[in-house]
């Protein structure tokens, strides 16, 4: 009877873990179309949701870390490469994202990176910042 119930118990901790991860991959997926959409990307970005676990996050509304991995961005005739986004403690209400509704995630901070290609510098930039 013990043995059982350790077995039992133990396949409870994994369906709680397996459920945490799927639904962050679900989520991740998720969030990648709805940019790609949003911003009429060539191809879906990479989204990490970070902090464990995940559906405490959910159902809290409030997540430790989101990245995104965009890569090539072309806006006005400029290619940016390797952009990148974090965003650290972002208010989602559950209720909202399920509901499709964007207008109430806040971030506190968001920092992006991208690379702008030398020759796009010399095209773009005041004659004073060329070389």
């Amino acid at each position: 009877m013990r043995k059982a119930l350790v077995v039992l118990l133990i396949l409870m901790i994994g369906g709680v873990v397996a459920a945490d991860r799927i639904g962050v991959r679900i989520a991740e997926n998720q969030i990648a179309d709805q940019v790609a959409t949003q911003y009429d990307l060539p191809r879906r970005p990479d989204v990490d949701i970070h902090g464990f676990p995940f559906l405490t996050q959910a159902l809290g509304g409030e997540y430790e870390q989101v990245d995104a991995s965009i890569g090539d961005w072309t806006q006005e005739g400029v290619t940016l490469t390797d952009v990148r986004l974090e965003m650290r403690t972002i208010g989602a209400p559950l209720s909202d994202i399920t509901s499709g509704n964007v207008n109430n995630v806040t971030v506190r901070t968001a920092t992006a990176s991208a690379v702008v290609p030398y020759q796009t510098l010399r095209q773009r930039a005041p004659e004073q910042v060329r070389g």
